[in-house]
């Protein structure tokens, strides 16, 4: 049976603007639904785990000289490359960055899930067609 990966999207630094304590709530929604999706069978590529070190630099108030343009383009290849659907987060539509992740998605037609119900019904089928 193939690993299905599923790419999470969501808020997480608006743009550099949020406020660490913002970044926190994002990461452990985020968090949240990482779990949930590998509870159910998934593979998951979490983005704001892979980059959690953005917030702990945030609040030690120490600049880590990494772009915003090289996240992103970090994460469209993975979208591109690797996740075979995303799942978007609740709130994704004030996320500048999940805009275009699901624009991508949508462009490479993958699928997307805008709830745990959409994803487990993925998951089931793709167990049965893998299997």
């Amino acid at each position: 049976m193939k690993l299905a990966i599923v790419y999470v999207s969501g808020p997480y630094t608006k743009g550099g603007k949020a406020t660490a304590s913002e970044m926190r709530e994002n990461y452990e929604i985020a968090t949240n639904h990482s779990l949930a999706l590998w509870q159910i069978g998934f593979g998951v590529m979490n983005p704001m785990g892979n980059t959690h070190w953005d917030l702990i630099y945030k609040e030690a108030g120490i600049p880590h000289g990494v772009s915003y343009s090289q996240l992103i383009l970090f994460d469209l290849r993975v979208i591109s490359r690797l996740a075979d659907c995303v799942f978007m987060i609740p709130n994704w539509e004030s996320s500048k960055g999940a805009k275009i992740e699901h624009n991508l998605a949508e462009l490479e037609q993958k699928p997307i899930f805008y709830s745990m119900a959409e994803a487990q019904a993925f998951i089931k089928e793709w167990e049965r067609s893998t299997s």
